[in-house]
């Protein structure tokens, strides 16, 4: 062989000689075989390249002679008694066995190159390929192209319902002879073959086999290339005189597992099982996703398969998109994904992010291209937040590690096993904010089996797996008791007073500060929102000496409910967005940013977790509402009684507040405990401040 397969390793040849074909007894008569064999296949070239110039008559001629040449190798043969023939085929008889359905096209050169004697080589070994599938309508299906100057079809991928059927079709393939125009035949299964109308398949795999013994006299890179990127994988067999260059322009990628070149047509035999195996692997392989160069299987530059592996670009690429790709690679959440620039462009497929967004077939999404900025992602890989509202928000499942199980699953965690400092690693590993551990269900039940490990973390590790952890005595947990995780998006404050205030940065790749026109009050509660930092008091910008690199943000899509990377593009500008936020207090449920039901963050030291809690309207007064309105930015201050900002199920705070009035914000007042654990139906305080500052009144309705 020119070139050897790696997967052919498991299918050696015997020997590179004649005993590749013949189980000889005795080594004098096999040195005496294989001596004749390799002067008569020498003589046999000489006489072919002679033919190129001779008539019509002395090819007869020429062909009676080449004819009597393996006669003779036949009579050797049949003079020894020692003698057993194996036969051409040295197939071990590998047998593809799959459900997987495919669409195979074998292209066939029945030029005048190929004598005939070796013509019957090429058929014998269409029959053993055939002869390793499971032919049928919802199993494999294989056409056949003949060609020389022009291209006949012998059958069509929906001909034959069954292998029986085929096999006899074989014997009636015709041998052509002329010239070998293979890019016209590689054009013609394209647009005559490969098509829905004479049987293929939408969800098949799409192969062209081509087998040949010479170059072609026509152009074969631009068909060979169309082919590829319609998404069908080529393979390519050669004999006798094909280049070998041509056939690996021809091939799909890589040239190892799709070019297979002989010395001459009765070596054919020795390839059936690499082929049929190689073609087997193509047909059940399921992988069609990946990443590479990375640090693990879950990071790197993405590939996808359609017919062959290709690198992926497209533009308008986000998070949200990225996610549907770790997904696919059972790889947890998109953690982060960016561009690999390289040298030069170079065959790409491109991908539409709505496409994938939208749940549609991988392959609909693609299209063939050339690019050099690569799609990259970074998948959390052993961590996923599922069923929310967001990337950063969900029922957090852990991929299995333990050693008494076999296969890796997801699991979810229960809240006991889980506590602030593990949901500060969670959310960091994702790529997101500061953490929020709420009470289950909240993402929906889980009917999922539950970790059976108690987290210890410290909060610095860079992976939930790096932290600490012991044996949790619950194999199970109670309804509603699955850690449901918010982490706040990639979104920091600095330079402020606090983490809820200062100029606002945003990590897409790196962290950058943020600019933008049109940004409101209403955009700017979207971001301390994220940061659970409360309500927004106030925005505005901070000028700098010189513009440097920065997001622009859109405020429109923002407010939308979007996600966050989704609303950013690169620019750079020295006026820089600021915001304050209120940090403790939010209202919520209103019509504007000063109205709503009140929520105060919880610092009580006998919880573990902060959470939001409602204010009941008894430990509430006026000069209460002035600070909070205060705090928020807003006017003159409304109490109003419950019910009309929505009814609350959450806890309501157990302190009573004692402000005087003048305070900064609601937690500097004085507060006492107060002995309400629940507030009644409609009770919970609903605050309405007016848009500017005023004298305060308290009404009760």
């Amino acid at each position: 062989m020119k070139t050897v397969m790696k997967k052919s390793e498991s299918v050696r040849t015997k020997s590179q000689n004649l005993v590749l074909f013949f189980n000889i007894r005795s080594s004098i008569v096999s040195e005496k075989l294989v001596s004749h064999h390799q002067l008569a296949d020498d003589k046999i070239r000489k006489k072919r390249r002679e033919a190129e110039t001779t008539s019509q008559t002395d090819e007869k001629r020429l062909t009676v002679e080449l004819d009597m040449d393996h006669l003779l190798m036949l009579l050797l043969l049949l003079w020894s008694s020692g003698l057993q023939a194996e036969g051409k085929n040295t197939s071990t008889g590998a047998q593809c066995e799959t459900s997987a359905k495919a669409d195979i096209v074998l292209v066939l050169d029945g030029s005048t190159s190929i004598s005939p004697t070796s013509f019957q080589d090429v058929l014998s070994f269409i029959i053993n390929i055939v002869s390793a599938f499971d032919i049928g309508p919802d199993r494999v299906q294989i056409a056949l192209v003949l060609y020389s100057f022009n291209v006949i079809t012998q059958w069509y991928l929906n001909t034959h319902q069954n292998k029986q059927a085929m096999l006899e079709d074989v014997s009636r393939i015709p041998h052509l002879r002329s010239l070998s125009n293979t890019g016209r035949a590689l054009k013609y299964i394209l647009q005559n073959i490969f098509q829905p109308n004479v049987g293929m398949r939408a969800d098949s795999e799409k192969i062209a086999v081509l087998i040949t013994e010479s170059d072609s006299s026509d152009d074969v890179d631009s068909p060979s290339q169309a082919l590829k990127d319609a998404g069908i994988e080529v393979y390519t067999v050669g004999f006798h005189y094909a280049s070998e260059r041509e056939l690996r322009s021809i091939a799909s990628d890589p040239d190892e597992d799709h070019v297979l070149i002989v010395e001459n047509s009765q070596m054919l035999g020795d390839i059936v099982d690499i082929l049929t195996i190689n073609l087997c692997d193509s047909i059940k392989s399921s992988e069609r996703v990946r990443l590479v160069g990375g640090s693990s299987r879950c990071a790197g530059a993405l590939e996808v398969k359609r017919g062959e592996w290709r690198p992926v670009f497209g533009s308008n690429w986000t998070l949200t998109s990225a996610d549907v790709m770790c997904k696919e690679l059972d790889c947890g959440s998109a953690a982060s994904t960016g561009r690999r620039n390289e040298s030069s462009n170079r065959a790409a497929w491109e991908i539409s992010p709505d496409c994938v967004e939208s749940g549609s077939d991988l392959n609909e999404c693609l299209s063939s291209g050339f690019s050099s900025s690569i799609i990259k992602i970074t998948c959390s890989d052993s961590v996923r937040l599922v069923n929310g509202t967001s990337l950063c928000s969900g029922r957090l499942e852990v991929k299995s590690d333990q050693s008494n199980q076999s296969n890796q699953w997801w699991s979810s965690v229960c809240e006991a096993d889980f506590d602030q400092q593990d949901g500060e690693v969670v959310c960091r590993e994702l790529g997101c904010g500061a953490p929020l551990v709420l009470w289950g269900a909240l993402y929906g039940e889980v009917k999922a089996p539950m970790w059976t490990k108690e987290f210890h973390c410290e909060g610095n590790e860079s992976a939930l797996l790096d932290c600490r952890s012991s044996g949790s005595a619950g194999k199970t947990c109670s309804p509603g008791k699955a850690v449901g995780l918010t982490c706040s998006e990639r979104v920091r404050l600095v330079g402020g007073s606090s983490r809820c205030a200062g100029a606002l940065e945003v990590k897409r790749g790196e962290w950058r500060p943020v600019f933008g026109s049109n940004w409101t009050l209403t955009s700017a509660d979207v971001m301390c929102k994220e940061l659970d930092c409360g309500s927004a008091a106030s925005t505005g910008r901070r000028d700098e000496s010189s513009n440097r690199a920065a997001w622009e943000i859109s405020p429109d899509c923002v407010e939308s409910g979007s996600a966050l990377n989704e609303c950013l593009s690169s620019g750079s500008s020295s006026s820089i967005i600021k915001i304050t936020c209120s940090d403790s207090v939010r209202l919520v449920n209103g019509t504007s940013l000063c109205s709503g039901r009140l929520e105060v963050k919880s610092d009580q030291s006998n919880q573990s977790n902060q959470w939001w809690s409602s204010v009941c309207e008894a430990d509430f007064d006026q000069q209460d509402a002035e600070v909070v309105c205060r705090e928020l930015g807003c006017g003159a201050p409304s109490v109003l009684w419950g019910a009309l900002y929505g009814e609350v199920e959450a806890p309501m705070l157990t302190k009573e507040f004692q402000c005087e009035g003048n305070e900064s914000a609601l937690l500097d007042c004085r507060s006492s405990g107060s002995a309400r654990n629940t507030c009644s139906p409609g009770k919970a305080v609903g605050l309405t401040c007016s848009g500017r500052r005023g004298a305060a009144a308290l009404i009760c309705l």
